[in-house]
């Protein structure tokens, strides 16, 4: 019975740091956001959404949509080997 709760109080702590681990990516992505917004006098954005192995790209220009685009394309590759 001790050995059942040592196992779940690890999975315990392993959620709990992953929760705070996506927080803080979360909480670095929009001060990086708001960042780049301040700093430069036109930003542009783009932005990914994979769907399994189906990239949704947009973007407010050509240069960032074609560096995203080279983004989703080495996902896509990782995600090829991967699920093998």
């Amino acid at each position: 019975m001790q050995k059942v709760r040592k196992v779940m109080k690890i999975q315990e702590k392993i959620a709990r740091n992953g929760v705070i681990l996506i927080s803080l990516l979360i909480a670095f992505v929009i001060i990086g956001f708001l960042l780049t917004i301040e700093l430069a006098e036109d930003p542009s954005f783009a932005g990914i959404i994979m769907i399994g192995p189906l990239p949704i790209i947009f973007g407010t220009s050509i240069e960032t949509l074609v560096n995203v685009l080279v983004l989703s394309i080495i996902f896509l590759v990782f995600y090829a080997f991967l699920w093998r």
